[in-house]
C-alpha cells in the first residue's frame, strides 16, 4: 500500500489562515503528502502545498501561504472592480486579484532557489473542485446508468503540470475558479464556461481523495468545529455567512459519516470471514469483490467556532493571525496524540 497521505482542505472563505497554520505544522513534521484535494479557499492552500510537494520545498510553500493570508488577504487585496459587470447591473468584482496573488505565491515556491526540505515528489496529484454554472451530463455507475446533469466539476493535475507554463496557468485558472465566491465575484471562465466557488456543490471533497488513489490515510483540515455554535443573528447581515458555514460543515459531516460507515462494515465483514469454517479461497474472493480497505482518517479542526463569521477575516489582519495561530495549536495537539 502507498504510505503517502491524502490531504483534504475544505472550504473556509476568510478562515483560510487556519488551514495555513495546519499546513505549516504538516510541513515541519514532514508528513508525506502526495494527494492534495481542495475547494474554495482550500483550493488556494491546496495548490500551494502541492507545489511545495512537487519541488520538495514544503516548508517554504507553507511559509508563503502564511504570508499571503496574513499580509495579502484584506478586502482591498482581493477585490478589484469589474466595470463591465457593474455597468450591466451584475456583480461588481472579479477574481483577477486572487489569481494574481496565487500566481505570485506559486512562482515563489516553484522558482525558488531555496534548497528542498523534503525529497521532491513526482507522484503528486492535485484536485480542485469548482461549480460549473451550465452543468454537464455524467453517469457514475457505467454505460447502463442514465446520465444526469451535475454542476460539480473536478480538475486534476499531476507534477508535470506544475513545471510547464501551460499547466501552471491552468492550475491557477481552476484554483481561482474554485475560490470565486458567488455574489461577491463575477464567475470565472475556463474553456469558455462559467464557474463559481466549488463550495456551492462540494465544500468537503473527501471522496476525491479516496477513489482514484491507493492511499487510505486521510488528513482532513477544516476551519469548522465538529459542534457549531448557533448564529447570533439570522438577519440580512448574519444569514449569508451562516449559510456558508452550513455548506462547509454539512458536506464534511456526511462524507466523514459515510467513511466511518464503510469502516464499520469492513470490520463486520472481516469478523465474519474470520470464522474457521470459511475457506481461505472464499475469504480472498469476498475481499477482492468488495475492494474495501479501512480508512485511516485524521481530522484537524478547531474545538469551538473561530471568532467572526466566514467573511470577517478579510477586514482584520489580527483576526487572520488568530486563525493561523489556532491552526498551529490544533495541528500540534492532534498530531501529538498516540493515534496520530
Amino acid at each position: 500500500m502507498n504510505d503517502a497521505i491524502a490531504l483534504i482542505v475544505t472550504g473556509a472563505v476568510a478562515k483560510g489562515p487556519f488551514h495555513a497554520g495546519v499546513l505549516s505544522v504538516l510541513a515541519e513534521r514532514a508528513v508525506p503528502v502526495a494527494s492534495v484535494v481542495g475547494t474554495s479557499a482550500g483550493a488556494l492552500n491546496a495548490a500551494l502545498f502541492a507545489a511545495g510537494a512537487v519541488t520538495g520545498r514544503v516548508k517554504h510553500a507553507a511559509h508563503v501561504a502564511k504570508e499571503v493570508w496574513l499580509d495579502h488577504a484584506s478586502w482591498s487585496d482581493i477585490v478589484s472592480p469589474s466595470l463591465g459587470e457593474l455597468l450591466h447591473g451584475q456583480v461588481p468584482f472579479d477574481a483577477k486579484r486572487i489569481r494574481q496573488m496565487l500566481a505570485e505565491a506559486m512562482a515563489r515556491v516553484m522558482d525558488s532557489t531555496e534548497a528542498p526540505d523534503q525529497p521532491p515528489r513526482a507522484d503528486v496529484h492535485l484536485r480542485v473542485i469548482a461549480t460549473d454554472l451550465l452543468g454537464h451530463l455524467k453517469s457514475e455507475e457505467g454505460p447502463d446508468e442514465p446520465a444526469q446533469t451535475t454542476f460539480e466539476r473536478s480538475f486534476e493535475f499531476t507534477a508535470p503540470d506544475f513545471v510547464s507554463s501551460a499547466g501552471r496557468a491552468r492550475i491557477l485558472d481552476c484554483a481561482t475558479a474554485s475560490a470565486t465566491f458567488p455574489l461577491l465575484f463575477a464567475p470565472s471562465r475556463i474553456d469558455g464556461r462559467a464557474y463559481i466557488d466549488g463550495g456551492a456543490v462540494n465544500n468537503a471533497p473527501v471522496s476525491y481523495a479516496i477513489e482514484p488513489f491507493s492511499t487510505r490515510r486521510l488528513v482532513v483540515v477544516s476551519g469548522q468545529p465538529a459542534e457549531m455554535d448557533a448564529p447570533a443573528s439570522l438577519g440580512a447581515v448574519g444569514l449569508l455567512p451562516h449559510i456558508v458555514d452550513i455548506l462547509i460543515n454539512e458536506r464534511l459531516f456526511r462524507d466523514l459519516r459515510a467513511a466511518r460507515k464503510t469502516n464499520r462494515k469492513l470490520t463486520a465483514v472481516e469478523q465474519a470471514l474470520s470464522d474457521p469454517a470459511v475457506p481461505e479461497e472464499v475469504r480472498a474472493k469476498v475481499r477482492a469483490a468488495l475492494d474495501w480497505q479501512p480508512l485511516d482518517i485524521l481530522e484537524i479542526r478547531p474545538l469551538s467556532s473561530l471568532e467572526g463569521n466566514a467573511l470577517a477575516g478579510f477586514g482584520s489582519r489580527e483576526l487572520r493571525r488568530a486563525y493561523f495561530d489556532e491552526g498551529i495549536r490544533r495541528a500540534e495537539a492532534v498530531l501529538r496524540t498516540p493515534s496520530a
